[in-house]
């Protein structure tokens, strides 16, 4: 601890205690013992959680997201390849049925032959000329059925210009990287929102 060669050597002091800090909030203990010249061991006391419990909790919370988000229709736009078919491999493994579009025009087709979407998921920048995904989504509230649809825009653009204007056409950002838990549960509040508004609206 004395030795300032270790601050050169990359070494700041701050783990332990981000360690303990991160233990303290969690209800957790954090143990050490030392002994000079032999070396140090650390280690971490957590309560234990009936094995049952966890298990059922976990499944329940499971069932409910995959419930929620099921049988949802999406159409998403990308004009990179990779990104549409993990984003497609993504929601589908949720229980969502996805379509994968490249344009507006294949957006009307997809909306003619199938229905209307309940979510539409489009990248800011397209490869088509003047073209963006916001312009996509903008068009899409036009047609037959869409009216109610949500929009999301993924982006890595964290300019207050877009974040505004996209406001201001009640379209969602998303920015890049994608984190897929963040994701699903963010979709799974939505949806069950809406779920207890249209049920709330029936009664």
């Amino acid at each position: 601890l004395e030795n300032a060669q270790q601050r050169v050597q990359g070494g700041v002091g701050l783990g332990l205690a981000i360690s303990e800090r991160m233990a303290r909030l969690l209800g957790a203990t954090l143990l050490v013992q030392s002994v000079v010249n032999q070396g140090s061991s650390f280690g971490l006391v957590v309560s234990k959680v009936p094995a049952q419990e966890q298990i059922t909790e976990t499944t329940v919370q499971r069932a409910a997201a995959e419930e929620t988000l099921t049988g949802l229709r999406v159409a998403i736009i990308d004009d990179d390849e990779t990104v549409l078919m993990s984003l497609e491999e993504l929601l589908e493994s949720w229980g969502m049925d996805v379509t994968v579009v490249l344009s507006v025009e294949m957006l009307k087709e997809a909306i003619v032959d199938e229905g209307a979407f309940d979510l539409v998921i489009a990248d800011y920048h397209l490869s088509v000329p003047e073209e963006t995904g916001l312009d996509v989504l903008s068009a899409a509230r036009e047609m037959p059925g869409m009216n109610q649809a949500t929009c999301m825009l993924l982006t890595g653009d964290t300019s207050t210009e877009l974040a505004t204007q996209a406001h201001s056409m009640d379209v969602i950002v998303w920015y890049k990287p994608l984190r897929p838990a963040r994701l699903r549960a963010y979709l799974n509040t939505l949806w069950s929102k809406s779920h207890a508004a249209t049920v709330s609206a029936s009664e």
